[in-house]
């Protein structure tokens, strides 16, 4: 829309909220890094267990053998 963004939320739909997210150049970066990262492992079929936080929104807990 041609206009800088200056904030960003994510909304969770089973649970319903909205979260805040930070969208400054350092975050946007990371993340970008840790996407790239993550996807470079799958295409190589490299996938190792990080349970944590985000294992009670994962898709694949019914069988996964590291869930919490």
């Amino acid at each position: 829309m041609g206009r800088p963004v200056t904030s960003g939320s994510v909304a969770y739909l089973d649970d319903p909220k909205v979260e805040p997210v930070d969208v400054c150049d350092k975050s946007l970066f990371l993340e970008k890094e840790n996407a790239e990262e993550t996807v470079g492992g799958i295409m190589e079929g490299k996938f190792k267990p990080k349970p944590g936080e985000s294992c009670g929104r994962c898709d694949q807990k019914p069988i996964c053998r590291w869930k919490k």
